[in-house]
């Protein structure tokens, strides 16, 4: 059918950009369904019924490509399914999967109003791009990964190895069990993938590790008008009336900030941007009333960890740098603080592939290819993905996808053309890695 490499290259190019507005037309109805991941909105009847329509309708499209042998939704929550598409290999072969979550974070009423004439939810097809809330994170990057394998059937291309692609729920709040974890448990996925988030158009064989924490101190209340007695010294026998919970977390925010300016300057890796690994925090509580030394305190936070580094390391240097300020003071030493870590969701694995591995090389090829150029290598904008949560599991992942374009913010928007461009990487791609059957 077709004489070589080159003319088969030549025939997915051509067949995308002959399917062009199919497959805008695709995305734009994609992006038009509001699938508000329930955990972020007070609407959630409405959104759980959004994601269960929406996945019904691509379940519907799947069938209607005729490029999958097996479509199944694996579902924790019935009313929250995932999707999973086989396209089986003809023979024994190197399988892959594309993963990618249809849930996406709320637009907010301020948003709403600065959007410009193209709404949140009209996935409308205009400048050259496709606008609204998903489009880039990341309703784009499946819409790629889907139509890499239709095309690849379309054109009569038979696979030695198994493609498989996955979407899923549950990513923008961590939700692994009904999302990831479901897809993992019901379905054997090959041991190797790509996470289509949004990456520059980067290829991205690390991605960092992450978890949050909750650090709980408890101090002694009394009336504000006591403070110089509990800061200053006290004649010999007098009680200190109080301890002000908050003073005491303001060392160890201070401990975490020497910390991470420490990360900063000797924790580095070649795919990481400097200073990458980071101590955020988030929230701080203290105090029950305005006119009292506070009793308690509670600071939350996250912490951002180097892909070559293990989760136990980090939070063991992590516990160790708030271990000393609590040896440091005698109150503290008496009443330790109360520590949670993970906190709210599981812990996010380090991801550390090579940029010489297999897969890097095979989607490096391929991306060289259609868009030309040297492609750059480093760690996802955006962090961590569902594909942290898969190498606990075994499995081998590269984050690799379109532009990044303003995802949860005000007018977000993919190009057009790069939506095409990662169609035919993704294909030239699937078709080295699985092997052509010809």
């Amino acid at each position: 059918m077709y004489e070589n490499v080159k003319k088969l290259e030549e025939a997915i190019n051509n067949a995308v950009d002959v399917q062009s507005e199919e497959i805008y037309n695709f995305l734009s109805k994609y992006v038009s369904f509001k699938t508000i991941n329930p955990k972020l909105t007070n609407q959630v009847a409405i959104s759980i019924q959004e994601t269960r329509d929406c996945h019904e309708w691509v379940k519907k499209k799947l069938n209607e490509f005729g490029c999958f042998d097996e479509i199944s939704m694996p579902a924790v929550d019935q009313n929250l399914p995932n999707i999973v598409a086989k396209r089986n290999g003809s023979r024994e072969g190197k399988g892959l999967f594309f993963n990618g979550h249809t849930d996406v974070v709320p637009v907010s009423e301020k948003q709403e109003k600065e959007w410009r004439k193209m709404k949140p939810w009209s996935g409308e097809i205009a400048e050259n791009k496709i606008w609204g809330r998903g489009a880039s994170d990341m309703k784009g990057g499946n819409t790629a990964f889907i139509w890499a394998i239709k095309i690849l059937h379309d054109l009569g291309i038979k696979l030695k190895g198994d493609c498989i692609a996955t979407l899923v729920v549950g990513e923008e709040t961590a939700d692994k069990k009904i999302g990831i974890d479901a897809v993992m448990q019901s379905t054997k996925l090959p041991k190797t993938g790509i996470i289509a988030e949004a990456t520059d158009l980067q290829i991205c064989p690390a991605t960092m590790g992450e978890f949050y924490f909750s650090i709980k101190i408890f101090g002694k209340s009394c009336n504000l008008a006591l403070r110089h007695k509990t800061i200053y010294p006290s004649v010999y026998g007098e009680d200190i009336p109080g301890v002000n919970a908050i003073d005491l977390m303001r060392k160890i925010q201070n401990r975490l900030v020497e910390l991470e300016h420490q990360w900063g300057l000797y924790r580095k890796h070649p795919l990481m941007e400097p200073g990458n690994m980071s101590i955020s925090i988030t929230k701080i509580q203290g105090g029950d009333t305005y006119s009292a030394i506070a009793e308690n305190c509670e600071m939350i936070g996250g912490v951002i960890y180097a892909p070559d580094l293990k989760y136990e390391e980090v939070k063991n240097e992590f516990l160790e740098a708030i271990d000393q300020v609590v040896k440091s003071d005698y109150w503290l030493r008496e009443n330790p603080p109360e520590i949670t870590i993970p906190y709210f969701i599981p812990n996010k694995p380090a991801n550390n592939l090579s940029v010489n591995h297999p897969l890097t090389k095979v989607f490096e090829r391929a991306r060289r290819n259609v868009m030309g150029g040297e492609p750059a290598f480093s760690t996802p904008t955006s962090n961590t993905n569902d594909g942290n949560y898969m190498v606990e599991k075994g499995y081998e992942t590269i984050t690799f996808g379109l532009r990044e374009n303003n995802n949860h913010g005000t007018n977000e928007f993919i190009y057009c053309e790069d939506l095409l461009n990662m169609i035919k990487v993704y294909a030239l791609g699937i078709l080295e890695w699985c092997e052509w059957d010809n």
